[in-house]
């Protein structure tokens, strides 16, 4: 591929990573996860996650713009921070396609049982989503 082509993709990733971290952080300024948590465990999970996977992706692409432009060496100290940040992103990555099972299977228990207790149904999926 083409480096310039590789450079603008990285520095798209970069911009939509901040855009998303900028708008999460005014989401967080109206309401905090800790009473989004009381209101709904599921979304602040997803919503966490969001955060989490946008800071990641966003650093992984600064690392690879720093890289192309020589400012990062292909030396062996910084082959430990480049896969450790990359592995991040990628546990990042599966903590947020489980809080998207997760809050599928909550609102699904709102469709099925609108009257049924659903702190229990919260827990147990909270439960079986962190192991």
């Amino acid at each position: 591929m083409e480096r310039r082509i590789v450079i603008i993709e990285f520095f798209l990733i970069l911009i939509l990573s901040t855009v998303a971290l900028v708008i999460l952080l005014v989401i967080f300024r109206k309401k905090s996860l800790l009473k989004l948590w009381k209101q709904s465990s599921g979304l602040s999970l997803f919503l966490g996650s969001i955060t989490l996977l946008a800071f990641f992706n966003g650093l992984v692409a600064l690392e690879w713009i720093l890289f192309l432009f020589g400012y990062i060496e292909n030396a062996p100290h910084n082959t430990v921070l480049i896969i450790a940040v990359n592995q991040a992103a990628v546990l990042a990555g599966q903590f947020h396609n489980c809080s998207i099972i997760a809050l599928f299977a909550q609102r699904v228990h709102h469709l099925l049982f609108p009257v049924k207790k659903v702190k229990t149904f919260n827990y147990i999926v909270l439960t079986i989503r962190l192991y």
